[in-house]
């Protein structure tokens, strides 16, 4: 069954391709689900409250829709934990503040660096954009706050501002001053075109964590001891605390108009205030751990919030709206289309499978099994999903009801690194790290036949003909079995063959719908295309430039994707085994898994930071 995308995703791929300038190693992207694969520290919206940004423990920058949580892109260019980002009120750039020294500005449009920041070396914390767009404000960890010019990426001023870390730096509304807060406890006002420190406010309250600079000319100051201040920008007046937090505040975002203003807290809460009277307005409690920043949408509609790997958007009156990244930062490590082409199910090592309508990329459903994740896939009637898991658990769930039905279970010490149904339905099979091919009737879990192999099962496939399975292992081998046999004789039957190609150590194994021939990937970064005849034989293409990780056949058998830790996603013509297409965009993370939609309209395809994509076939 075919898939139509809908028009009401038509605006998001025309975004996509206008903000990402889709080229020939840009995969034709529909829409993407992601997550940092570390802790998310920083979040900021685009001036048109359309997208967020999000910086993360990862070294990536994302920006993801507010609409549809979908992932727009992924940037790409630090090598330690983004403390901060920033949008230019234009919409024209993106900064990006890292613990490896360096500010990244960025093309908002196409994601391309432009410039890269440098002064001494010493982290950076904290970023802004002056409202004039003009100019850059830093904070390093060694206590500097720095101006830069947009324009030249020149460094215009260096302010030694504190005894101790520069934590946060802001903007006046006008551009002509910029506040910082220190670790020394104080927050300070600065002239921008002189360096001269104008006002100097001392809380009294522990480090200084976030400041923020309103149109109001109020100045909020957010400190260790979970107090709210303002002060008055112009006259330098304390105009009241704002007290409710039991934890440090971490985070503060006015409102575009001032009258509003968001803290986030090591107390796992945020907090909406009323600017005008120090009145708290709303509680927001949605999380489990210390908020590492919060956001308030230009538009006023919605704040955002992120503790760790999520990322939560709320409408500003209170309801959740969205959130993001739903595999939490682990490896995504199978993908598997359901039957009917309707839906696509990624399974990891956060031990949750999700279901994506693959017309738009919602969540459908999800399933935490009791163990990382590493395998999965669909009868072929679509009834049932199997996933393989750590602790030898192979657990067999309802497609539609997300219900469980039972767990088949290997060695405990084993992880099930492949699973599969037989072309009939009437069985389930899973192979382990510890060597052992098992099968199980599904009717009543009843174990049918356990089959010892020398290495470590990566891969296993039935064939559509249901004649054959096939594994794979570390040691190379491909072995191939007959069904039949197994089931009639599991006691006695042996492997129908025992093949070795140029791949050294097998990673993944696929059949072509004719069951005649198989291709596989290994370490060495070659690609194997076996036919299966009295004397099978193979021709080899070296694919990648290290491990093949995943391949896979189209359903018309004239197709052939691969995907590696070299970051890269190939397509080979299936009769030459000479590659067509290449990509190296959004791949960038390595890819793990890759799935052909029953019509061959689309290709899925996991990452290793936890990020599914669906892409039109090239």
């Amino acid at each position: 069954m075919g898939v139509t995308i809908p028009r009401a995703l038509c605006f998001w791929i025309v975004l996509m391709s206008w903000f990402c300038g889709w080229s020939s190693q840009r995969p034709d992207i529909l829409w993407m689900r992601g997550a940092h694969t570390q802790p998310a520290a920083c979040i900021a919206y685009t001036p048109d409250s359309q997208m967020l940004v999000s910086g993360g423990g990862d070294g990536t920058v994302k920006l993801w829709s507010t609409t549809t949580s979908l992932l727009i892109r992924t940037l790409k260019g630090h090598t330690a934990t983004i403390r901060s980002v920033a949008c230019s009120p234009n919409g024209a750039w993106i900064a990006s503040a890292s613990e490896d020294g360096y500010l990244v500005l960025w093309d908002a449009r196409t994601g391309s660096a432009l410039k890269k920041f440098s002064a001494n070396g010493s982290p950076f914390l904290s970023v802004a954009f002056s409202p004039d767009n003009s100019r850059l404000v830093s904070g390093s960890n060694d206590g500097t706050v720095r101006l830069w010019s947009v324009a030249t990426g020149a460094l215009e001023r260096t302010i030694l501002a504190h005894q101790g870390a520069a934590n946060s730096v802001c903007f006046s509304f006008n551009s002509a001053r910029v506040v910082s807060g220190g670790a020394d406890g104080y927050a300070c006002v600065w002239n921008q075109s002189s360096g001269a420190l104008t006002a100097r406010f001392a809380p009294n309250a522990g480090a200084v964590n976030a400041v923020g600079w309103s149109s109001w000319n109020q100045v909020a100051v957010g400190a260790s001891d979970g107090v709210v201040r303002l002060w008055h920008g112009n006259t330098g007046a304390f105009i009241r605390a704002m007290e409710g937090h039991t934890a440090a505040i971490t985070s503060l975002a006015f409102s575009k108009e001032g009258e509003s203003l968001i803290s986030g807290s090591a107390d796992t809460k945020a907090k909406i205030w009323n600017t005008g009277n120090g009145r708290l307005r709303l509680t927001i409690s949605g999380h489990t751990s210390s908020l590492n920043a919060v956001a308030y949408a230009p538009n006023g509609n919605t704040v955002m919030t992120c503790s760790e790997r999520k990322i939560k958007l709320w409408q500003s009156d209170g309801p959740l709206l969205l959130w993001f990244n739903e595999h939490t930062g682990k490896p995504i490590r199978a993908v598997e289309f359901a039957p009917n082409g309707e839906r696509v199910a990624s399974a990891a090592e956060d031990n949750f499978t999700h279901l994506w309508s693959v017309l738009d990329g919602t969540n459908v459903g999800s399933r935490e099994a009791a163990a990382p994740v590493y395998s999965c896939a669909y009868s072929p009637n679509g009834t049932y999903l199997l996933l393989g898991a750590n602790q030898g658990r192979v657990e067999l769930w309802r497609a539609q009801t997300r219900t469980l039905v039972r767990v088949a279970q290997g060695a405990v010490s084993s992880r099930a690194l492949a699973v599969g149904f037989t072309q009939n339905n009437l069985y389930m099979a899973g192979g382990f790290n510890n060597g052992e091919l098992r099968i199980w009737r599904i009717s009543d879990g009843a174990l049918i036949a356990n089959l010892s192999h020398s290495g470590i099962i990566t891969s296993l496939r039935f064939s559509r003909n249901g004649q054959w399975v096939a594994v794979g292992d570390d040691r190379g081998n491909l072995t191939v079995w007959r069904v039949s046999t197994i089931l009639s004789s599991p006691a006695t039957v042996q492997p129908t063959h025992v093949l070795r190609g140029s791949v050294n150590k097998i990673r993944s194994v696929a059949f072509a719908p004719d069951s005649a021939r198989l291709v596989t990937g290994g370490d060495n970064g070659q690609i194997d295309l076996w036919t299966l005849d009295t004397t099978p034989r193979y021709f080899s293409r070296s694919a990648h430039t290290g491990r093949v990780n995943t391949v896979a056949f189209s359903n018309d058998g004239l197709k052939i994707a691969s995907g590696g830790i070299d970051e890269t996603l190939a397509f080979w013509e299936a009769d030459t085994l000479k590659f067509y297409a290449r990509y190296h965009e959004e791949t960038e993370t390595g890819v793990n898994a890759v799935a052909f939609s029953p019509d061959d309209l689309y290709v899925a395809i996991g990452r290793q930071d936890a990020t599914l994509i669906l892409i039109k076939t090239p």
